[in-house]
Formats: structure tokens, sequence, C-alpha cells
């Protein structure tokens, strides 16, 4: 391996070697090394081994100079049978769940930390339901056969008879890198492993565990289309006998002997099927670095793409990069990663992605000026007839926040994004956001966006993208109050799900909200629906899943969400107290012609405060289902059920 150290910028230190016979020069000031940042260059696959293996190890060396090291990242399809699956970003791409339902047996992944059961973060139940009499019962359970992990979510799948025959559980372990490592975060998770296992669950009386794999790296996302699991995970190399705190020069000639002499198919991460003996994922000569990457640069950070055959129970390819990332967003055919570059500026770096039948390949890379932002990067971007629309936001003149759309093509032949048009230019100059304001959701539909900025108030953009060369501000409207998650419900409607704070309150309300576009110049609040007193929040203002929806016939949109109810102990009291944990059930009526209107059809109360208890027991990660007539509420690991005509008369749990 080449030198990847310069001397003559450090002075270096001699010491002997375990032969007498000979001395040798090692080099342990790292200062002139830095943390690789995002390339705006596209990416090439690492042919020369040394070339990722100085990265990596550059990138150790940084860990140890106590630098910044890891960076991590950070729905419009509606269910029409009798039964509500999974809310969706976008539709045919299946995302990891808690909890699953196939219109017989609910599947609830359970929560750590709530009951007595120390397994309980390993254990998926399953009850099956009787929707006809609003009923459930547990029949079962599944046992991850990990003793050290706890369940992330799953995923089911069915045969060719749409009957559901396996189970995929996603779970993992996490381990601690404490400050002294990574000192900008005061400690990050990090490492540890992910555990894909896939249950056999044809004969539901007799749940059997058929497969499993143990992939080292944490899982950052997953997408299931198909049979075929895209599984993101990231992993940091671990070498043993580095010494984090090294003060002496003995202790930093230590360090570098175990960094210089480590082998790179040691720092890349392994797996194991059933326990098995340790096979590497991917090796150096798989992975993918920037063009443009420096000698002295360094990045530990190794983000591996698997591709699982899940019917076949198979590693299909893996694929792996050396760069940051930040987000991450698929449609059915293209997985895209983005990252911050700091350097000039903020810059996203998007690397696009091939997704096909078993398979995964490297297409393009695209730079823009911004970032994502805080919210979820998957909400920015949308694909639609190849093309890619993004919405970044940067500090302009003043520091005042800056909001841009992009409209990006792939050339072919060509392994770069170009912009093909941006919003505002010079035709429609008018900015995205008041100044000042920034971006709480973003929301693609086929040839529009919606935008929600705040600051003061909520504007809502109307964007039209029928002509991707020329994007235009359509319409706009101002309302109180934010949204931070949006659901077109067809060309007509739209459904928001945020907060609003009245009177210069200390917190907020929930807020439910629906909007008439079918004019898309001028857009209308309909009807709005406040949740709660000030600081009530709902799983749905920030997750997707949290919110539930289900058409009924062509004219009739039924919804869930959860809320933690906040109350006033008396009207002239100015604080707030827990009053309830509930499912709040709504019907947007008239979907299908003019004058459609939102209305609450009450809320199912599972959980009051106590003598003894003033807070809620569970009230994250809800989750609902509706078969027909019949709502299932999963509140922390029990299930809760009502006709949805008598929400008031709660059964369970179960």
């Amino acid at each position: 391996m080449r030198n990847i150290l310069l001397a003559a910028m450090a002075l270096p230190l001699i010491i002997g070697c375990q032969s007498k016979d000979r001395e040798e020069t090692l080099n342990t000031d790292y200062s002139h090394l830095k943390l690789a940042t995002a390339k705006q260059s596209p990416l090439v696959q690492s042919n020369d081994s040394s070339r990722f293996t100085e990265l990596v190890k550059n990138g150790m060396r940084l860990q140890l100079n106590n630098s910044h090291l890891v960076q991590t990242l950070t729905s419009a399809e509606v269910a029409s049978s009798q039964y509500s699956n999974n809310n969706l970003h976008e539709a045919g791409v299946d995302e990891i769940d808690r909890v699953q339902y196939d219109g017989q047996h609910l599947f609830v992944a359970g929560l750590p930390f709530h009951g007595p059961d120390p397994d309980t973060g390993k254990t998926i139940r399953i009850l099956e339901t009787a929707p006809a009499q609003a009923n459930a019962r547990e029949i079962g359970a599944l046992k991850l056969s990990s003793s050290t992990s706890q369940l992330s979510g799953m995923y089911l799948l069915e045969n060719a008879d749409q009957q559901t025959d396996k189970l995929v559980a996603i779970a993992g372990t996490l381990v601690y890198a404490p400050f002294h490592i990574l000192p900008f975060s005061g400690g990050i998770w990090h490492n540890g492993s992910t555990d894909v296992e896939i249950f056999d669950v044809a004969n539901i009386n007799a749940p059997k565990s058929e497969w499993n794999i143990t992939i080292e790296g944490a899982m950052l996302e997953s997408r299931r289309i198909g049979d075929t699991l895209y599984l993101v995970t990231h992993s940091m190399p671990v070498i043993d006998g580095l010494t984090s705190f090294a003060t002496t020069e003995e202790q930093k000639i230590a360090n570098e002997r175990l960094i210089r002499d480590a082998h790179i198919a040691d720092l890349l991460p392994h797996y194991q099927i059933k326990g098995g003996p340790k096979q590497p994922l991917v090796s150096a000569n798989d992975c993918f670095v920037p063009r443009d990457l420096e000698t002295d640069e360094g990045f530990a950070n190794v983000v591996t793409i698997s591709v699982i055959d899940l019917r076949n129970q198979r590693i299909a390819e893996t694929l792996c990069l050396n760069a940051p990332i930040s987000g991450l967003y698929a449609s059915q055919s293209h997985l895209y990663l983005g990252g911050t570059d700091y350097g000039d500026g903020q810059n996203t770096v998007l690397h696009k992605f091939r997704m096909s039948a078993n398979q995964i390949s490297y297409a393009a890379t695209g730079v823009l000026p911004g970032t994502m932002g805080w919210t979820d990067p998957g909400y920015r971007m949308s694909e639609h007839e190849g093309n890619l629309r993004i919405v970044t936001s940067k500090f302009g003149e003043n520091n005042t926040r800056v909001h841009i759309l992009y409209v990006l093509k792939q050339d072919p032949g060509s392994n770069t994004l170009s912009v093909l048009s941006t919003l505002p230019n010079s035709e429609h100059p008018e900015p995205i956001g008041k100044p000042g304001e920034d971006i709480f959701a973003v929301r693609f539909f086929a040839e529009r966006a919606y935008i929600v900025s705040f600051e003061q108030i909520d504007p809502l953009y109307v964007i039209d993208l029928s002509d991707p060369a020329n994007p235009l501000i359509a319409g706009e409207l101002e309302i109180p109050g934010v949204s931070t998650y949006l659901h077109p419900i067809n060309d007509d409607y739209l459904l928001s799900i945020g907060w609003q704070r009245e009177n210069n309150a200390a917190g907020t309300r929930v807020k439910v909200e629906l909007f008439d576009i079918a004019n898309i110049a001028n857009p209308a609040s309909i009807t709005s629906v406040l949740l709660g007193e000030h600081h009530s929040y709902s799983d749905a203002q920030y997750d997707h899943r949290g919110i539930n929806l289900m058409q009924v016939g062509s004219n009739t949109l039924r919804f869930t969400i959860p809320a933690v109810i906040m109350d006033k102990p008396s009207a002239n009291d100015s604080g707030y107290i827990y009053s309830q944990s509930s499912l709040h059930l709504f019907e947007i009526v008239g979907i299908d012609q003019a004058g459609a209107s939102l209305q609450t059809r009450g809320e199912m109360v599972v959980d009051q405060p106590t003598t003894d208890r003033h807070w809620p027991l569970a009230g994250y990660l809800d989750r609902s289902r509706m078969h027909s007539d019949t709502v299932y509420y999963v509140y922390g690991n029990d299930v809760w059920s009502a006709y949805w005509q008598a929400p008031e008369a709660v059964g369970g749990p179960f």
C-alpha cells in the first residue's frame, strides 16, 4: 500500500520494530488530515483497493484525532379494499412498520420497556381479528432468534394466491460511541448489527423461523419492492487495542501501527447466515468513492446497500460507498442517497442507483445548492416520468432562507444529474416562502407539488409541474398554524396534519385541515379541526405511518390519527395537564365531487391519568388499522378495538 501520510508535514517518530535489525518511521501527527465531505463529482468504483483503504484508514486516524466523523440519516396511496394497509410515501414501495395487517391477522412488533417481560422488544404478537364483532384474540407469537436484538419493524410477503405466507422481521443492536470519539455530538449510536429474519406464517397456528442473516452495521433505512428487500446500513471499522485517549508517544505509535497493519477486508462489514461463519459483505473493489477524492481526506463510515432476495432467501447483490449520507428516497425503479457538502457554502450531493430484479447499480450523481432541511429528506424528493423533483433550502443574502425547487434529469450515457429547471427562475421569480420562513412540509403528487413554509403564518404553495422545464407557483394560501404532513387525496382535495398556536401560548394544539385545490390558482381551506389544548401532540404530525386511511365507496375517505391530549385543570388555570391518549376518527365525505366536507367521528380513549400517574403510558409509535366498520388501535403493545359508529365503546386490551 502506498504511503498516505506526508512526512514533510510532521516530525516523524523513530521507533524500533519487532525485528532488531531494522527501524521504521511512523507518522502520528494527523493534523493535516481532513474529514471527507460530500463531493460534487460522480462516484467511481474503487477498483484500486488501496485508494479506498487509505480513505477508511484516514477516517480512523481522524477518529482518534477527535475530528468529526459520523454523519447519519436522519404517501399518497389510499387503501380501497375493505381493510386498510400501511400509509406509504410511494405506491408500490413498501416501508418498514411495527404493525402489519393482512385482513385476517394483526402482527404487532413489541416496543421494549413496555411491560415486565424483558423480551417484549424481541417478540411479534399475532392476533386473529374478528371485525364483524369488533374483536381480536392473540393466537401466537414470533420471537427473534437473536438474543440481543430489538425489533425495528417488519414486512409481509404474499404468495401467488395473494395470501400472506412470510413475515420479514428486521431488528438490530447498537453500540455507543462516547463523546471523546465524536465530540460534536456528545456521543452517538452507531455500528452494532442488523438482523433480517424470515418466518413462515403460511400455517398461522405453527409459524416457524426459516432463515436469518446478521449484517454488521446499523440500519439506516429499508424498502421492499415485491419479494426484494433493499437494506441500507452503515458501519464503522473497529480495531481492537486502539487507545482512544492516546497522549504519550508510545500510545500514538501503537495506534498508528494497528491502523497501518490492519487489512482492509477486516475493516469492512461481514454477515452471518443462521449463526454460521462470518463472510465478507463487500470487498474494497465493490465500493464507490468520489472521483475527486484527495489523498489527505478520510471517512471511516461505510454505507452498504444489500439487496436481499426474500423468496429465495439469499443476498442477491451488495454495493458499498464511502461518502456522507443524510437522506434517502426510493421510487419503484431508483434509490437516491443524499449527503451535504459543507465546503464552499452548503450543497446537496445526490447519488442515484438503479433497482431492478434483485439488482442494484450506480447510475449518476448530481449537485445542488442548499440542504434538504431538518424534516424527512425523502419527502423533499419525487421521481416522475424519469425526472427527479427536489426542494432544497439555503441561506441567502442577509442570512435569510431561500428555498428552491429543482427538476433534474439524467442524460443518456451520462453519469451526471443535470438541472432541467428551477423555481424561482427568471420567468417566475416569486420566492417559495416569505422572508425568514422555513419549510415544514413538502409533498409531490403527479404533476403538482405542495409546499408549506412557516414563521408566523402558514403559506401553502401549489406548484404546477405539468411542464417540467417550466415550473411555476400556481396558487398560494395563507392560514394560521402550520402543516407538517400533507396528503393529496386526489386532484381536488388535500389533507394536512399539523399544529396551531393560539394567543402566544407556549404550546400548540393538533390541527387537522382539509383544502380544496381543484382550482390550483385559488386553493381554499374547507374545514379545520383542533384537538386538545396546548401541548397536545400526535405521531401523525411527524410520522406518516401514524395516520391510517381507507376509502369507502367512491365518495368517502376515512382516516384515523392518534393523539396525546392535554387539558386545563380549570378555565382560569394557565397550566396544562395530561388528559387522555386516544385515536381520533375522521371522514371526508364527497371526495368525488365538489363540496367535500371534513367530519369528526369520535374518539377511542384508551388511557387516562390515575391518582398515581399523570403521564401517558405510551403515546409514541401508535398505529391503527381499519377493517370494514371496525377500528383497531395499537397503543404501546396492546390492541384495542371499536366499531366506527361507536368509538366510545372500546374493547380490549387484547
